[in-house]
């Protein structure tokens, strides 16, 4: 793949011949037209296919909450992708996902200590943690708080707010 620095008349966007020009995050592609598959699929990148369908699957619910969560993640990739790479990395055992490894933020501040979460009546739930101010945690740190099922993929989530 070539990158373009605003080519002989700017970059390239569509198909000429054999290429295809694009942009992503503002930087201007030039690559190979899609050919298709002539090799059968071996068993391992079948197996790959599956997992990463599986990775898809199970975070597709908390889109919004992981491109929040993996903001930032690096210069070129956050949000959704970043969790799934994530994911793929340290939460699949074999082709299942073990959701106790998910994790669906990232940074550099320390878990809060003593969380709990405890079914009301009514269906509500009440999350409650120890806010002491340790380590780099600040007293105007906010709380991401996400409740997944995931037999049922329901969402319930807060990024911001007074808690």
């Amino acid at each position: 793949m070539a990158r373009l620095v605003q080519g002989i008349n700017g970059p390239l966007n569509g198909k000429i011949g054999g290429l295809v020009g694009s942009s992503w995050k503002g930087i201007p592609y030039v690559k190979a037209a899609y050919k298709d598959r002539t090799k059968k699929i071996s068993a391992k990148e079948s197996a790959n296919r599956k997992k990463f369908g599986e990775a898809q699957r199970w975070l597709k619910p908390l889109l919004d909450f992981v491109r929040q969560g993996f903001k930032g993640y690096t210069p070129t990739v956050e949000g959704f992708i970043a969790a799934k790479s994530h994911l793929m990395k340290n939460a699949m055992q074999g082709t299942e996902i073990n959701p106790a490894l998910v994790q669906v933020s990232y940074g550099d501040l320390p878990l809060a200590e003593n969380i709990t979460v405890e079914k009301l009546p009514g269906g509500q739930l009440k999350f409650t943690w120890d806010n002491s101010v340790t380590g780099n945690a600040h007293h105007r740190d906010q709380a991401m708080l996400l409740a997944y099922d995931i037999d049922r993929e329901n969402v319930f989530y807060t990024t911001t707010g007074q808690f």
